[in-house]
């Protein structure tokens, strides 16, 4: 006989002799064995054909959240490219509505009331007049 074998028996034999009260009184406390010794179920085997078809489950699900994803985000985009459209339309409309007012003499900027002064914008003159000329 292996000596290994014969001290794992005697261990199991001493480990089997039923223990008396202890000696500190707490009958509630177990005894403590080593981490390794605690028995763990072992884990539940899924067949090979059962995981390749979670896998193949799995990867459809993100296939379809990909694909729904990017449906929103295709519509987000629509929604912001048609609202930069619709602010450039309103500052070429808000633009041609505008009564212009060419102010050639500087002297005048500096009679002018603060809040006047304020209002003043530069613009390019030579837009202003082509918009006067196609409209006369």
């Amino acid at each position: 006989m292996d000596p290994e074998i014969s001290t794992k028996e005697e261990k199991e034999r001493l480990h089997a002799i039923p223990k008396g009260k202890p000696k500190s009184g707490r009958t509630w406390k177990m005894n403590k064995g080593r981490f390794s010794a605690i028995s763990r179920p072992k884990s539940v085997k899924v067949s090979y054909e059962d995981r390749i078809k979670m896998k193949t489950d799995l990867n459809e699900i993100r296939n379809r959240e990909k694909q729904m994803w990017t449906v929103v985000n295709e519509k987000r985009d629509k929604l912001k490219q048609r609202q930069k459209e619709n602010k450039e339309r309103q500052l070429i409309n808000d633009r041609k509505g505008e009564v212009v007012q060419i102010i050639k003499n500087p002297a005048k900027i500096k009679r002018m009331k603060k809040k006047q002064q304020r209002a003043v914008e530069k613009r390019d003159l030579d837009k202003i007049k082509n918009k006067k000329s196609l409209t006369n």
